[in-house]
């Protein structure tokens, strides 16, 4: 029998730590249902992502991704069931060369790719915090005038934006070497839904009946307000004038990130009313590029469709207050300081016992 793949490609902030973690946790269900996730781990799919994109080592650990893509094929070829899935982000950015290098290594099975589309008003704001998370000092306002002029003098984020996050372009890439029939799109429900929606949008794509399945995933992907955003870019932007090793600056700028999202009452960040106007307009070319594509669709396009935030409500991270940096990071300083104290009584409790 020949098994199907289903290599759910992301893009990155379309809901795809949900459904990786509810992956991992309902491996069992799947199974009895046919239907591996391979590896195991979303570490694991990582590093053969990784390898077999070509992008190096784990920017974070350091560590070696070698052998880890032939390993997973292994696992494919010695599954008796009828279907596996992969799940990363990366994939989206495959360029021509990189898919074929991937289909390839799964020539033996029949190959469909999911493509989990989300309202790029809600995409953008998240992707500018995740640019911070990696070391990035720019501000929003750059980053959107990236995003608008991908062409222009900002660098190279809105190409890297768009080469992920324009399905229709990101599937057209794929439509080389796969029949549109394999070339699924599922859409993001809009924020206030049942949260378990997407998750069984996606099962309706791998042929899974979600019924009894553990919908707690094992690790979540929240957002931070407006004044820790801030406080991240900032130490990013003074750090970027010294000679700190690039591998730790990512391990504590992350670190910080998730303690910092922690955080109560903050101010979560929504897209200015001033970027929903070009961002519509590139939403509606999405839209009707997914819908002439004829592309298999779970959901409804019309979730793609930016909607104006209340402005009560929106707020901007040059906003900030310099008060709510401040109270930000003394309390970042606070949790490091007593996780640092805590790791020190713990390693001399082991010094004790030795």
């Amino acid at each position: 029998m020949t098994t199907t793949v289903y290599l759910h490609v992301g893009p990155y902030k379309t809901g795809t730590t949900y459904v990786q973690g509810l992956l991992t946790s309902n491996q069992d269900n799947l199974a009895a249902q046919g239907v591996l996730y391979v590896g195991g781990t979303f570490r694991n799919q990582g590093r053969a992502v990784r390898e077999v994109l070509q992008r190096g080592d784990n920017p974070a650990t350091g560590a070696s991704v070698h052998g880890a893509w032939p390993k997973l094929l292994g696992q494919v070829a010695d599954w008796h069931g009828r279907a596996a899935v992969i799940s990363h982000e990366l994939i989206a950015t495959a360029t021509r060369s990189q898919l074929k290098s991937m289909l390839r290594g799964l020539k033996a099975c029949e190959v469909h790719v999911i493509y989990t589309a989300r309202d790029l008003s809600r995409v953008a704001p998240a992707m500018w915090q995740t640019a911070v998370r990696s070391k990035r000092a720019f501000t929003w306002d750059h980053y959107a005038d990236s995003l608008r002029a991908p062409d222009g003098d900002f660098g190279p984020w809105g190409d890297r934006f768009w080469n992920c996050q324009d399905a229709p372009q990101v599937l057209a890439r794929w439509r080389k070497s796969l029949p549109v029939e394999q070339l699924h799109v599922v859409t993001v429900p809009r924020p206030g839904g049942p949260p378990e929606l997407l998750w069984e949008r996606f099962c309706q794509v791998i042929g899974v009946d979600p019924a009894g399945h553990d919908l707690q995933p094992p690790r979540s992907n929240p957002t931070m307000g407006t004044a820790e955003s801030e406080l991240l870019r900032r130490i990013n932007e003074g750090l970027s004038a010294t000679d700190i090793d690039p591998t730790r600056w990512l391990f504590w700028i992350r670190w910080l990130a998730r303690r910092l999202e922690t955080r109560s009452g903050m101010l979560k960040f929504t897209l200015p009313d001033r970027d929903l106007g070009w961002l519509s307009e590139r939403a509606a070319a999405v839209i009707e590029g997914l819908r002439a594509g004829g592309y298999p669709l779970v959901g409804d396009l019309d979730e793609l469709v930016p909607h104006p935030v209340d402005p009560a409500s929106a707020r901007h991270p040059s906003d900030a207050p310099d008060a709510a940096v401040l109270d930000a990071a003394v309390e970042a300083m606070q949790v490091m300081m007593l996780e640092l104290a805590q790791r020190k009584n713990a390693s001399a409790a082991r010094d004790d016992d030795d």
